[in-house]
């Protein structure tokens, strides 16, 4: 096999691989896209949702606010 073969050959493999590596990137960002989408269906009931919530995001019982008073604006 001459030099001139050799390249060619080399240059016909690559050629097939970078079509293989586009057709896989193409495949997986197709399956990215259908995970994002598929949606996991709860077992818990709206109530329980709410209940989950409410225990992880409670605030402080003891704490209550005396007022509110704004800023002053000054004027120029």
């Amino acid at each position: 096999m001459s030099l001139t073969e050799k390249i060619r050959a080399i240059v016909a493999e690559l050629r097939s691989i970078e079509q293989r590596k586009k057709l896989l990137l193409q495949q997986l960002y197709e399956l990215k896209v259908a995970e994002s989408q598929s949606e996991v269906p709860s077992s818990f009931s709206t109530l329980e949702k709410l209940q989950l919530f409410n225990d992880l995001f409670v605030g402080r019982r003891d704490v209550y606010a005396r007022g509110f008073q704004p800023k002053k604006i000054q004027q120029n």
